[in-house]
């Protein structure tokens, strides 16, 4: 399901998927939130919100390797501000 927030102007997807709880033999609905997707040098930031670690940051090489992920984070904006600082320390040239 897409969403289309008129405050940002920015598109979010919600993610349904379903867990099974073999104790309770009941499938337990998962909603991730995806919140962002960009491109930033040869890597993709993502942005999601998850039940279990709240908002995080992913990023992942061109060659679909997750090279990093930092999770627990306070909003979606701090989430992808912390992604675009790991991105611009790790591939910034030393000066």
């Amino acid at each position: 399901m897409e969403r289309f927030n008129r405050e940002t102007g920015k598109r979010s997807l919600l993610l349904f998927g379903f867990s099974y709880d073999p104790t309770s033999r009941r499938a337990i609905a998962v909603t991730d939130k995806i919140h962002l997707i960009t491109h930033i040098h040869k890597n993709l930031l993502i942005v999601l919100y998850t039940d279990d670690q709240g908002w995080l940051f992913r990023v992942v090489s061109s060659a679909g390797e997750m090279l990093q992920e930092q999770a627990h984070l306070e909003s979606a904006e701090a989430a992808e501000q912390a992604g675009q600082e790991w991105i611009a320390n790790s591939f910034s040239s030393p000066g």
